[in-house]
């Protein structure tokens, strides 16, 4: 396919709408995420984001306390669920309804470079059903609820009875009572620790029996619990204290008021509810940020193995990530020669109606209406292959720097010191050594007068300029088929292994990977049946697919490093067809290795570079 193409874009949802594949590949790395991104209010979810870690902070400590993971199991927010204020508010008052706490503080951290967007499928709309448009929902950082232990007075008095529901029970009397008395014991050094011990004594009383145990007049001081067995429409958890928390307010619990102060920047600065909705807007336009309509009836995806990180994992957040020095000349030479040309490639994709990575988000599009279970990103690290193309052309051609400089200099310098020419020949001289220094320059300078004047063609020219007449697989399958303009920078001298040789294998292997469910090579969104926000909110209902990013499990540590996104993603077993969107000059490539890379998928010699500290 074409980067510059309508007819491109529209090839890519017939070929994936027609094959309905389960996986499909496009050229992107997890470097260049923001591609996916759109700029118009439409591509972006509102109100709506996700976070990869939900936290509890300031637990009391002792064993009568329940446990992190026991209070995040009846929250709504959880890794990878697309939510919004009012989840993150309707937790708070979750927690505050256990009667535990005093106050619960919920603070979002900024996301950071290791958070990567979602994709949904937007809300339903009436009338006729058009393509897909996938909208995405921004990353938060962790979100966090700190807790502070709540105050009840002193227990004058507490009695146990059982509920009818344990009639016949072979507890005694004598030991409910006995529980009681410990509790109002050690009331003195805090009353809601002294019920959770006298919870804890009872339901230990009756064994492997689930039972639940409820406290009224908590409030009051006077309190009596009340056992009874566990019903099956029972929360996960039940502290006891519920009915002294009603509407999650009550003596020694501070009222919470939404909408205010609820997102932390810094120990010192909380952004108010209301500006989350700009930093959504600015987070998208970062670079490397990090950063449909119902599915095709045809298939329902096949659902992806997938895990949550680990706290060692999370924590190591993608470390394996070398660390490049500055190689400096070579770096300038690259940068400056690569933002040309990308900038007049972009001019071209303009006069067509085209924003940067439409190829690639038509391919997630037609992915979710297809029905598919994965969007793998196979393309090596951008960073990777611009510092191998930095080298390949510095060691290449940086020569030609020194010598273009040289031949005009020497001219100048010889014209200044000789007074005896005509001032004509002065001139011819001076011409002369320019000339001698574009000519060395030529093979550097050509690529972008070509991307050049490919950019000042009209959009009917350039389709007709990118269009491929035959099948890419005949010919030569030793060149890669390049296109006028946009494969340009592959005549520059150094770039071809680079940009294009190794670039070729690693996709291969990438997809070799994945078609024979070998540990992955590459990133990929897992599509998700999750229901999204219990909110009206874009990720909301039962048909809404989710697309997270995630990690092939046990796969590339420098391609693809544990710790970064949602989780990891087993491979998928017996896959039957994928779709590879990826540009003109690598398909060659790709046939021409495919049946070595399927022997081999290793590609830790592609990810190596000069002056990475790994």
């Amino acid at each position: 396919m074409s980067h510059v193409s309508q007819t491109s874009i529209s090839q890519i949802r017939e070929l994936i709408l027609l094959t309905h594949p389960e996986i499909v590949a496009v050229e992107l790395c997890k470097e260049r995420l923001g591609l996916l991104v759109g700029s118009g209010e439409e591509d972006m979810a509102r109100s709506t984001w996700h976070s990869r870690k939900v936290a509890i902070e300031g637990l009391p400590k002792g064993s009568v306390w329940p446990s992190e993971q026991q209070l995040l199991g009846i929250l709504y927010c959880r890794s990878g669920v697309p939510i919004s204020g009012k989840d993150i508010e309707g937790d708070v008052f979750t927690l505050l309804a256990t009667g535990l706490f005093k106050s619960v503080r919920p603070i979002c951290d900024v996301p950071t470079a290791v958070e990567a967007p979602q994709f949904v499928t937007p809300a339903a709309r009436s009338g006729p059903a058009g393509p897909t448009r996938l909208q995405a929902v921004s990353p938060l950082g962790c979100i966090r609820f700190v807790v502070e232990e709540r105050k009840l007075p002193a227990i004058k008095g507490l009695t146990v009875r059982l509920d009818s529901s344990l009639q016949g029970s072979a507890v005694t009397e004598s030991d409910m009572d006995s529980a009681a008395a410990s509790a109002v014991a050690a009331s003195s050094s805090g009353t809601v620790a002294a019920l959770l011990q006298c919870r804890a004594q009872l339901m230990g009383l009756f064994g492997s029996k689930n039972v639940v145990v409820t406290f009224k007049g908590a409030e009051s001081g006077r309190v009596e619990a009340i056992v009874r067995a566990a019903g099956s429409s029972d929360p996960s958890y039940l502290s006891g204290l519920e009915a002294s928390a009603p509407g999650s307010e009550g003596v020694g619990i501070d009222t919470f008021r939404p909408n205010r102060t609820m997102f932390k920047v810094s120990n010192r600065l909380f952004i108010p509810t209301e500006a989350i909705e700009r930093m959504k807007a600015a987070q998208a336009q970062q670079d490397g940020s990090p950063p449909g309509a119902s599915l095709n009836r045809r298939r329902l995806p096949v659902q992806t193995q997938t895990r949550a990180w680990s706290s060692d994992e999370l924590a190591s957040g993608g470390a394996a990530k070398p660390l490049l020095q500055p190689q400096v000349l070579a770096d300038a030479l690259s940068g400056l020669l690569t933002s040309s040309y990308s900038s007049y490639q972009a001019v071209a994709s303009k006069k067509l109606g085209l924003e940067p990575g439409a190829a690639w988000r038509a391919a997630m599009e037609a992915a979710t209406e297809a029905g598919s279970s994965q969007v793998l990103l196979i393309d090596r690290p951008s960073s990777i292959t611009e510092r191998r193309l930095a080298t390949g052309v510095f060691s290449t051609a940086g020569w030609r720097l020194g010598g273009a400089a040289s031949v005009a200099l020497a001219s100048l310098i010889g014209t200044l010191a000789t007074s005896v020419l005509p001032v004509e020949q002065e001139v011819a001289v001076v011409a002369a050594g320019v000339l001698g220094a574009v000519a060395l320059l030529w093979p550097l300078l050509a690529p972008i007068l070509e991307i050049s004047t490919f950019s000042e063609l009209s959009p009917a020219a350039i389709e007709a300029a990118v269009s491929v007449p035959g099948s890419i697989s005949e010919g030569d399958l030793t060149q890669p088929l390049k296109l006028y303009g946009e494969d340009a920078l592959l005549d520059w001298p150094g770039a071809m292994l680079p940009v294009v040789e190794e670039r070729d294998l690693f996709m291969a292997k990438a997809l070799a990977a994945a078609a024979t469910a070998r540990p992955g090579v590459a990133p990929a969104f897992v599509s998700d049946a999750s229901s999204g926000s219990s909110s009206s909110g874009p990720a909301g209902g039962s048909d809404r697919r989710v697309w997270r990013y995630m990690m092939p499990d046990g796969g590339t540590q420098g391609s693809a490093p544990a710790g970064l996104g949602d989780g990891a993603f087993e491979p998928l077993p017996g896959v039957a067809s994928m779709v590879a969107v990826v540009g003109t000059a690598h398909v060659r490539g790709m046939i021409r290795e495919w049946k070595a890379c399927v022997a081999n998928t290793d590609v830790t010699e592609l990810l190596k570079v000069e002056g990475s500290s790994s």
